[in-house]
């Protein structure tokens, strides 16, 4: 089955679209349902590449501190490198700070 084109979602474009024909309206009811489906579809892939990113996080910071535990160093610390300032932190933030004169 061909799908609709709907952009517009307001009540009254639906009424525009639909003019109280049945068949139209299980058309328009047949487009959504796969619009939705479609974007669910993409919502729950970018909610698997945002967990995968916040465990790489979590990741990156817990091997900052392995770096600092082997030197025998504790959080919070900075570190100056090439015009910037590293800086790591107790609440799980590691940032890159280049207002360094």
């Amino acid at each position: 089955m061909e799908r609709l084109n709907i952009e517009d979602f307001s009540y009254s474009g639906l009424v525009d679209l639909i003019q109280g024909d049945t068949e139209v309206a299980g058309d328009v009811l047949y487009d959504l349902a796969f619009q939705l489906k479609e974007l669910n579809e993409e919502i729950d892939e970018l909610e698997k590449k945002l967990k995968s990113a916040a465990r790489q996080k979590a990741e990156l910071y817990a091997a900052s501190l392995r770096v600092l535990k082997h030197i025998n160093k504790e959080v919070p610390i900075s570190v100056a490198r090439e015009k910037v300032i590293i800086q790591v932190f107790d609440s799980g933030y590691l940032e890159i700070n280049n207002n360094v004169i």
